[in-house]
């Protein structure tokens, strides 16, 4: 008799356990100083609101070494986006406005990469890539960045940058 109460109590209490141990093990906090980002698109990696078609950097206008003039704006990079918010086009321009390299994404009906197609004019280098990297947590203490990286959409592995105190990444 004492036997089968002891079975029945177990039997009853077993979930409750369970469901102890995950909640437990689901509510610990990240290490200090680590921030977890989530993106939803390209937009809101590169830190923009609302509904941006087509953002153009340059470089400022700076005084020229030869003459007391001021040089005028360089076109540094030029990035083109969806209406879902997703990057399509992107061109780095080099220290002279010149194109250096335009980058063209493609995405399936799910706005997962699917292609990226990498262009470098005058080395005849064309590269289809469809490697993909999110960031996913920032540490300014650490000073450092995680990223996952996605290979034909499924994820491949997790690496983290590491700077030095002057922001280039430590070997």
């Amino acid at each position: 008799m004492i036997s089968s109460l002891k079975r029945i109590t177990m039997h009853k209490f077993f979930p409750y356990f369970l469901a102890i141990i995950i909640l437990v093990s689901c509510t610990q906090k990240p290490a200090e100083g680590v921030v977890y980002e989530d993106f939803k698109n390209d937009l809101e990696t590169l830190k923009f609101q609302g509904k941006v078609k087509k953002v153009v950097t340059q470089n400022a206008d700076f005084e020229s070494s030869s003459s007391d003039k001021l040089e005028p704006a360089i076109l540094a990079e030029v990035q083109e986006f969806s209406a879902d918010g997703f990057l399509l086009n992107s061109e780095v321009y080099d220290y002279k406005g010149e194109l250096d390299k335009k980058t063209t994404y493609a995405y399936d009906d799910e706005n997962k990469l699917t292609k990226k197609y990498v262009v470098s004019p005058g080395d005849e280098i064309f590269k289809t890539e469809t490697e993909m990297l999110l960031r996913i947590a920032e540490s300014k203490e650490q000073r450092s960045r995680t990223y996952k990286v996605y290979t034909d959409s499924v994820l491949d592995y997790t690496m983290t940058y590491f700077d030095d105190k002057h922001d280039n990444i430590k070997p």
